[in-house]
């Protein structure tokens, strides 16, 4: 099933044999992200977007701007804040990880996904690592059209699988 649209933003899903649980890609101006060898729970997605609309107004600061994807990234990750012993180190870490969007475990051992939001740009930066090898992309796509991709996706799993989960409230 494909939600969106792959030209621009599109959320492409098989689902597994377990039904709450499938393989995931995105789909970037019609570039595919993911690949159909680990499954997920789809809930994790859902969650996220929810999370994206609560922050979204939080995600950009200025020093952005003068960054490479590859220094988002570590910026937002603060791996040099966390292993401090500083509380105030330890605080503003977890303050960046709003950055971080987690749409399941299908991404895991391969992709790590970071989200800037500006001006109705949502600007997703993609870390791909792999064999040791880190590659960094990144996409911009309007609010608009990602709204219609989530919306659509969230729509088909609160109608086929929001039951499965007793506490999920669509």
């Amino acid at each position: 099933m494909i939600f969106g649209d792959k030209n621009i933003f599109a959320i492409e899903i098989e689902q597994g044999n377990t039904d709450i649980k499938g393989h995931m890609i995105l789909w970037f101006k019609g570039v595919p992200i993911g690949n159909n060898k680990r499954q997920g729970e789809f809930i994790h997605a859902i969650f996220d977007f929810r999370k994206f609309h609560k922050t979204k107004y939080q995600l950009y600061e200025n020093c952005f701007s003068k960054m490479s994807a590859k220094d988002i990234f570590e910026y937002s990750l603060a791996e040099n804040l966390i292993f401090n012993d500083k509380h105030e180190d330890l605080d503003e870490a977890q303050r960046r990880q709003v950055y971080t969007r987690f749409l399941g475990d299908q991404f895991d051992n391969s992709y790590s996904f970071i989200s800037l939001f500006k001006d109705g740009i949502i600007t997703w930066i993609i870390w791909r690592f792999k064999n040791k090898k880190d590659e960094y992309s990144s996409c911009e796509i309007s609010i608009e059209d990602f709204d219609k991709t989530t919306t659509e996706f969230t729509d088909w799993f609160n109608l086929k699988l929001a039951y499965r989960y007793p506490s999920y409230n669509p």
